[in-house]
């Protein structure tokens, strides 16, 4: 069985094309630079120069911070994007592949926003995140110029490509980290997705970040869950049943009398993921969290560890995706 399971792990790492290189982390958004703040302007004449040289289109982004509408070119709004939902130090065929996936779901998010005043919002709790050029130069400072060029080149080689299913853009959801495998979106918020199906990413697997753990003590466990469990019984049997999806995101866990969510327990206790084990044990309560993200569609750090090994961002797409065309 040994021998079985390390020739299907092979078997798929080669089919994903995927060894990791280097660890990846999020930079802090770094303290605003009062000597580089003129590079704001800048770069917006820059994109806005690009934007009518090439008339492209425009959209109409909700600001949550501003509180505010912005129009928006489609390049400047795939470069907020990326600066907010990717690592620039991704490799360029990830950085396409997620351009391409951000203009997708901007096109599916218009198109059932009619009747509202904007196209989409900049949150990445109900759309996508969007950095705007003052919250570049925030996480960017001294660097901006460089990095944005290079995230600048990956969306101008991509940025009229959208991914299509039965000839309409596909809700293009993506996620930091799976669990070994995507999710299928019907498990996760119902309804029929074709193209949203489990697939295998188990390169994830080996991401330094992919498990961690929250421990919480049983006084913090009550307190939080008192609104919607009530009190715990003093039984150390008080975690029942656990159902899961086939990837292992919680859809299910009985706790006391109540059977809760994967996602209501996730939102309580600030888990990186849904996916997790729950343990009792000496008056605490260890979750153990494996990815980061809902889980559904593309994983970014999948589509990093391909393109590392040589997949382009089509192939990436393409294996995220399932019988979609990109055109």
């Amino acid at each position: 069985m040994k021998k079985l399971y390390i020739a299907m792990f092979s078997v798929i790492l080669l089919a994903m094309a995927t060894v990791p290189i280097i660890a990846v982390k999020k930079e802090p958004i770094k303290a605003v630079n009062s000597t580089v703040k003129a590079t704001i302007t800048q770069n917006t004449e820059k994109s806005e120069i690009f934007a009518n040289k090439d008339k492209e289109e425009s959209f109409l982004v909700y600001i949550t911070d501003k509180k505010q509408i912005e129009k928006v070119g489609l390049s400047e709004y795939l470069l907020g994007v990326l600066s907010c939902e990717m690592d620039e130090s991704y490799p360029p065929e990830a950085l396409k592949a997620q351009a391409v996936a951000a203009h997708t779901l901007l096109l599916y998010r218009k198109a059932k926003n009619n009747g509202k005043k904007y196209d989409i919002t900049d949150s990445y709790l109900t759309d996508q995140g969007y950095y705007t050029p003052e919250k570049r130069l925030e996480k960017y400072g001294d660097e901006l110029e460089k990095l944005e060029n290079k995230i600048e080149s990956a969306v101008n080689q991509v940025k009229n490509e959208v991914i299509y299913y039965n000839n309409k853009p596909i809700m293009a959801v993506y996620h930091d980290t799976s669990g070994g495998k995507t999710e299928n979106a019907s498990d996760i918020w119902g309804g029929n997705y074709p193209y949203l199906k489990s697939v295998d990413s188990i390169s994830d697997m080996l991401n330094p970040n992919y498990l961690s753990k929250v421990v919480v003590s049983k006084n913090e466990f009550e307190k939080k869950l008192k609104k919607i469990v009530g009190s715990l019984p003093k039984k150390k049997a008080f975690i029942g049943k656990t159902t899961t999806t086939s990837a292992g995101t919680v859809k299910k866990i009985v706790i006391g009398s109540k059977s809760l969510s994967g996602q209501i327990i996730r939102e309580t206790f600030n888990l990186k993921s849904a996916n997790f084990d729950l343990k009792y044990e000496d008056n605490k309560f260890t979750f153990t969290v494996r990815g980061f993200g809902h889980g559904v569609g593309m994983s970014q750090y999948g589509a990093y560890y391909m393109a590392n090994k040589g997949s382009n961002y089509k192939r990436i797409l393409n294996w995220y995706y399932k019988g979609c065309t990109i055109k």
